[in-house]
This record gives C-alpha cells, structure tokens and sequence, in this order.
C-alpha cells in the first residue's frame, strides 16, 4: 500500500482514494473539524455505495460534482440515501481549488450523499458568510490526483453532463493514526480486507483494543496492556485472527472484521461497521448508524429499535447458492453488491418499517413487504412486488428505476383481491392517462402519466376511492403488459 501524504502531527485523518475512468484521486478529510460530514461520507464509501456512480455535474470553472447516480444497463439510477445531515459549513474551512465539500439543496440541512470538488476558487460564492447565506460544507481537499480532477473538469459535456461517463470504480478508505506510541495505516480494500503498513520507523498502534494480534505487511505485532488506557471513544479497527472470535467495539466509529468461522461482533455504539467473514457470525452493531457486511445465509444480525439507520449489504463474497435475503426488523437500508458472482441473486425483501432495498445487474425480486420503501432494481430484468395493501400514504412504494422494455410490477392477489383469477392485466383493466378515472367497474389499475403515481381502483367506476400504492420516478410509459398477478 502506498502511502500518498504525510498528516500534522496528533491529528486523525482519514484519507478516502476514487478509482475513476480517468485515473485516481485520494482526498483527506478533516474529521477533527467537521466530524459529522466526515462520517457521512465515510459511510457511503464504506457501503460500497459510491462504486459505479458517475460525475454528473461538471463545470469547467466552477465544480465537477459526483455521488448522486450509478450507471446501469439501463440507463442511470439514484444513490440509496440516508437522512441528511445538518450544516457543518461555519467551520474556518474555505471552498478553495482542490477542497471537497457537500452538495445539497436550497434547504442548508439536505446534504446526503453527492459531494463536489472545487476545481477553482469558489469562496466567494459557496462559502458560509451568515444564517441567511450559509454557504456549503466544506470536509477535504485532494492531495493526490489534482491533475485527474482537471481532466474530469475538460471532458466534453452536454448541459453539463459527461458526453462520457467518468466513473466511479471503487472508493477506498484509508485511516491514520498517531500517537506518542505508534504510527500506522490501515486501509478498506475492494474486496472488504484491510492492508495495515506501520509508517517508518514506527511500532504498534495504540488505536487497537481488544485484540490479540495485529498482522502487518512486515511483520506481527502483540498487544498488550500497555494499551488498556485508549479512551472509550477512540475509533477501533479490531480484526480477527483465529476463528471463533469475538470482538467488542467501544463508543467510537468502530471498524470489526472476523475470520472463517462463527465469530461474534459487537459494535456497541457508534457508527460501526461489522463484517464477518466467512462461517455462520453474529453480528450485532448497538447504537448509531451501523453498517453489516453479510457473506453467508445464516449470518445473524441483530439491532435493537431506536439503534440508528442501519444499513445491510450483501457482500461480493456471499456463497454460492445464496440467491434470497430478507431484511430483519430495526433495519433501514438492504443493498446488494454488483459483481459476476452474485448475478444469480433473485429475491430482496423489506420488513414493515420504512426501507430502502437496491438491486444489482442481475435479475432481482424486490418486495418491500410494507412500509414506505424505496426499491431500486439496479439494471436487469427485475420485478418489483407490491405484496402488502398500503394503510394511507405512509406505505406508499418509491420505483426509481423501472425500465418497461425488461422491468415488472407483480401485485399479490392476497393484497388486492380484485385481480384474483389471472396472472396477468388484461389492457381492458388498465388506465394511463392524465388524472385517470375509471369509467367501468372493471377499470382497476389507473396509472397518472403526469405524476408517475399508480393506482389500484377495487370497484373501478363504483364508490370505493382509487388507492395510490406507488409512485415511478421518470415517468417510464407504462402498459398492462407491465404488470403480472402472483399468489
């Protein structure tokens, strides 16, 4: 692993690296100054959730902005968001050529996941000057890869879109450490492993608690109770080496990595990030807004209500034959990730609270079982379930990506009864019009062409009001031949 700067003395910063189309970018990020933001955007990248997204946004003399949409084979998509953070932007840090700062809104607290690089000085437009002009948050600079950056800010563009997508391939985390003991570096790979290297001339971390042994790059290192006096909060990276193991986390933004085997990983609180490698784990993150890095059916994972928003992701490495997941109760976000190895994976389902569930390429299942969800089939032919009957607006489906030339929409015949005795909707039974009406008693799916928002009509023109049960993002042009009946 290379490191590419030097940090100030007794400051933790991590260092996050962007492998795009046209070369690399590695940014600093000042947790020390705007740790909100920072964990923000540590936990998309730690979610896998920036792979594949494209710059969407580029301005020659202002910003190339990136973290908002994937590139699908059928076109693009939108990130999978988490609720938006409050303004850190009234902290000394200034919109300056090559610093990273938030996008977001009109609204100052809106910021989620898309993130903009300076490609010149913007200070006297973005950054914060009073309550009225709050400006935008800035939490990094680049210091390495500026040279990538102008070249993403000369590509030809359309309305400020790439005429080719610059892209994404994989977000990097690397962690530094310092201390009176120790320097050192680890760093998320890829394939969710960890390189550690020990900066030179150094020793042990002092970072680590509640472990046995660190393996570094060159050479091992024991732990011992020299080290019991790390404060609660400090941020631990406990890894496993031996099968079996169980690793405790702390009040920090905690990283725990197990091995083969049935290990138990407790994140207590914070924003924690728990992946237990191969072997039946469990898997349980406490408070804050953790996420789980599932690679095997029989993975236990559990949240307490209250614990956060928490986020499930379906690992690379899952075993073959794992093809169906279903969210457990007090968990928010399921994301399955895009490789050849799990283009077999066919069903994602939802629990009854308010979820997010994002497909791959292959060709997804997604129910969100209730709830107001947001399904994202991620490219592929995929079906999109509307199995629970929605109580008023609060369980009203979100479709971001529905494609009509491969894409479905399957009701349950046990949630609305009136299409019972069919497996699919005869174009009689189907209305797409502005503010459709149904006119006959057999009209009963009515789909606003204006809105994109679907509608299930029980006695079509009788007295029952029509129910809306999902809104389309794109307003894709929908037939009767999109929709199938299953039991």
């Amino acid at each position: 692993m290379k490191n590419s700067t030097t940090k100030p003395a007794d400051i933790t910063h991590p260092v996050v690296t962007l492998d795009t189309s046209l070369g690399v970018i590695s940014m600093e990020l000042y947790a020390d100054v705007v740790p909100n933001t920072v964990n923000n955007f540590l936990s998309y990248s730690h979610a896998g959730l920036y792979e594949g997204t494209i710059f969407h946004r580029v301005i020659a003399k202002f910003v190339i902005q990136a973290g908002g949409y994937l590139r699908t084979s059928s076109g693009y998509t939108a990130v999978p968001t988490a609720d938006p953070i409050a303004l850190e932007s009234n902290a000394g840090l200034s919109n300056l050529r090559g610093t990273v700062a938030m996008a977001r809104t009109s609204v100052p607290d809106s910021a989620t996941s898309q993130f903009y690089i300076n490609v010149v000085d913007n200070a006297a437009g973005l950054d914060y000057k009073n309550a009225a002009e709050p400006g935008y948050a800035v939490f990094g600079k680049v210091i390495s890869g500026l040279n990538v950056v102008d070249k993403i800010r000369n590509v030809k563009v359309s309305n400020t879109i790439p005429v080719t997508d610059v892209i994404v391939t994989s977000a990097r985390s690397t962690q530094f450490f310092n201390g009176k003991r120790a320097d050192f570096s680890i760093t998320l790979n890829t394939d969710d492993s960890f390189s550690v290297t020990a900066l030179a001339g150094q020793s042990a971390p002092q970072s680590l608690k509640f472990i046995d042994r660190i393996e570094f790059t060159d050479r091992s290192v024991s732990l011992g109770s020299a080290y019991a006096g790390i404060h609660d909060t400090q941020d631990l990276i406990l890894l496993a080496k031996v099968s079996g193991s169980s690793l405790v986390g702390r009040a920090g933004n905690d990283w725990l990595i197990g091995k083969e085997g049935a290990d138990t990983l407790s994140g207590s609180s914070g924003n924690d990030t728990l992946d237990g490698g191969a072997g039946v784990d469990m898997l349980e993150g406490g408070k804050g807004n953790d996420l789980y890095i599932i690679d095997a059916p029989d993975d236990v994972i559990r949240e307490s209500p209250g614990g956060g928003v928490d986020t499930v992701r379906i690992a690379a490495t899952a075993i073959s034959g794992f093809t169906e997941y279903s969210l457990p109760a007090h968990f928010e976000h399921l994301v399955l990730s895009e490789d050849d190895r799990l283009t077999g994976f066919r069903t994602l389902s939802g629990n009854s609270q308010a979820n997010s569930i994002t497909g791959n390429s292959a060709d997804n299942l997604i129910d969100g079982k209730g709830g107001k969800d947001t399904l994202t089939g991620g490219g592929g032919s995929d079906t999109f379930c509307l199995s629970v009957m929605p109580v008023a607006a609060k369980h009203v489906l979100s479709i971001t990506d529905f494609n009509p030339a491969q894409d479905h929409i399957a009701l349950s015949v046990a949630a609305y009864p009136a299409f019972a005795g069919s497996t699919m909707i005869s174009p009689a039974r189907f209305i797409a019009s502005t503010k459709p009406v149904a006119r006959s008693p057999n009209e009963n799916l009515l789909y606003d062409t204006d809105s994109g928002k679907l509608f299930v009509d029980a006695d079509g023109s009788g007295k029952k009001a029509p129910m809306l049960v999902a809104t389309l993002t794109g307003l894709p042009e929908l037939s009767a031949s999109d929709f199938v009946i299953i039991g």
